[in-house]
Order: structure tokens, then C-alpha cells, then sequence
């Protein structure tokens, strides 16, 4: 399977910029603190997409979602991108998020504008490679200041357009 070239990134870049959408998550998420490194094989509704390995009191988070799938995120991001609800049990609280991000399906036609196949990996910001799908979605925070993929089915599991 491919991975992106930097060419590719470019182009995905700005077709981003250009057709993205606005998106909120809607959906609380559990999380909780890590006292160990650990690490987490993200599994979605399509199988395996990443693996990341957590530092001492990142937060492992887990999305209510069919798959339930688990990912890791630096104590200093998650702390600036979500709310306590509410405590769960002892371990596991939820956190609703408060940002917004830019979104774009990767459609058939998105693929052929960048020359991908309907499935090949980017590597991520945690530098490990995330498979993603043609249906799946591209996304960056509003800053562009990194992207990813989330999985179709997640993806409308958990988010809404803004209008």
C-alpha cells in the first residue's frame, strides 16, 4: 500500500483548505490519565488504523462509537480541547470537546485530484503510519497545524457540520 508524498500532502493541503467543511465533535468522550507509557492500537469499524504509544499522564481516549475505538493524547492538547462532565467510575471520566475542525471526504474524486488509491497511509504527527479509505475523512484542526484521518462510520458517529 502507498504511502502520502509530499506532493501528495501538498495537494490534500489545499484541497482541505478549499473544500473543507467546518465540523464539531458532538459526542462526549471517556477518558482517562495514563500512569505508564502504554500502547494503543486504534481499531475502528474498518479494523486496525494506528498504534500510538502514550507518555506518563497523557490521556488515553476512548470515542462512544460502535467500534469504541481508543487513541492517545498529550495532557497538554486534550486539556485545551475538552470539558469534565462527569466521572464515570473510579478510573474513566467523560469530556465533551470544545473546538472545531475542517473536514473533507475522501471521495472518489478527491483520490484522482491527488493521484491515491482508495487506501494508503500518512504518517502521522506521532510518527507512526494511519491507514485511511476512500470514504474515510481528512481533517486538521482550524490552524492547519496537522491532520489526520478519521474513519466514515466514526466520523458521522461523532460529528456534526456547522452551518
Amino acid at each position: 500500500m502507498e504511502v502520502l508524498t509530499r506532493e501528495q500532502y501538498q495537494d490534500l493541503c489545499s484541497l482541505l483548505k478549499l473544500h473543507g467543511r467546518k465540523y464539531r465533535k458532538c459526542v462526549p468522550v471517556y477518558a482517562k490519565r495514563v500512569q505508564a507509557e502504554t500502547e494503543i492500537e486504534t481499531i475502528t469499524s474498518t479494523g486496525f488504523e494506528t498504534k500510538n504509544k502514550s507518555k506518563q499522564d497523557d490521556y488515553l481516549v476512548r470515542n462512544q462509537t460502535d467500534a469504541e475505538e481508543e487513541y492517545i493524547v498529550s495532557k497538554a492538547v486534550f486539556e485545551s480541547k475538552y470539558n469534565y462532565i462527569r466521572d464515570i467510575d473510579s478510573r474513566w471520566a467523560e469530556y465533551e470537546s470544545k473546538g472545531e475542525i475542517i473536514g473533507l471526504e475522501l471521495d472518489e474524486l478527491i483520490l484522482q485530484k491527488v493521484k491515491l488509491a482508495k487506501a494508503f497511509f500518512i504518517q502521522t504527527k506521532w510518527k507512526q503510519y494511519q491507514i485511511l479509505r476512500e470514504g474515510d475523512y481528512i481533517v486538521s484542526p482550524l490552524d492547519y497545524s496537522e491532520f489526520y484521518g478519521i474513519a466514515k462510520k466514526e466520523f458521522s458517529e461523532t460529528y456534526k457540520e456547522l452551518k
